[in-house]
């Protein structure tokens, strides 16, 4: 069953790269963004508390805005990667977050380290390095092959967000239900996204890269 769940998360994670792209077309990404999180958090709160009941200590308050920051880097770049790039490339990229993960549980001392480990990080990266390369030096202009190494880029930062979620929140995992440190990670990082929002909407030059399409549509519609 922990297999099943498993493979379903990552069958969810690629399907919501092409659900997403739909979302974002002609909008501000990081409003996109800030709405769904604005949604689940206080779902996800509302569910475990009629669930479980359960009331998170104080103790753990900066373990959940670290968990929420972690949630906001994940959704924040990988709304802003769908953006610039294609649903296609974003769901390449979901499948390395186990891969992130191992390394992150490894370096703080989670998981030993072992040579199948190792090998397994080895290749997953050097696939990840392949498909960067191969798809910014496709025969495209300078300018796109730039906003294709920056998509990219999100993506990699996307899943390490989650790599990082799963860090963070391992040993609260052992005194809560997930769906109550997931509900309150959300609502932290749907402060953050906020932030986020006022400052791309007050930098015209942030709001002119991630909202390119946006100013198109408007323009067609005039």
């Amino acid at each position: 069953s922990i297999h099943g769940a498993l493979i379903a998360a990552q069958v969810s994670f690629g399907g919501g790269a092409v659900v997403g792209k739909f979302g974002v077309h002609g909008t501000n990404p990081a409003l996109f963004a800030l709405i769904r999180e604005c949604v689940a958090g206080p779902l996800l709160c509302a569910a475990a508390y009629l669930k479980t009941g359960e009331k998170l200590l104080r103790r753990d308050w900066p373990r959940i805005v670290a968990a929420g920051a972690a949630i906001f880097l994940n959704q924040f770049f990988f709304i802003l990667g769908i953006k610039i790039l294609d649903p296609v490339s974003g769901s390449a990229w979901q499948p390395t977050q186990p891969i992130f993960t191992t390394l992150l549980a490894i370096a703080v001392g989670y998981e030993t380290a072992s040579l199948r480990k190792l090998l397994g990080i080895a290749v997953a990266v050097g696939g990840a390095i392949f498909m960067v390369v191969v798809h910014s030096s496709s025969g495209e202009s300078q300018a796109l092959s730039f906003s294709t190494l920056v998509g990219h880029s999100l993506f990699f930062l996307n899943c390490l967000g989650t790599s990082c979620y799963i860090i963070l929140t391992k040993d609260m995992l052992m005194r809560y239900r997930a769906v109550t440190v997931l509900g309150w990670s959300y609502i932290a990082a749907s402060f953050m996204m906020c932030i986020t929002v006022v400052i791309v909407n007050d930098t015209p030059a942030l709001l002119s890269f991630v909202c390119a399409d946006a100013s198109a549509v408007t323009q067609q519609h005039m």
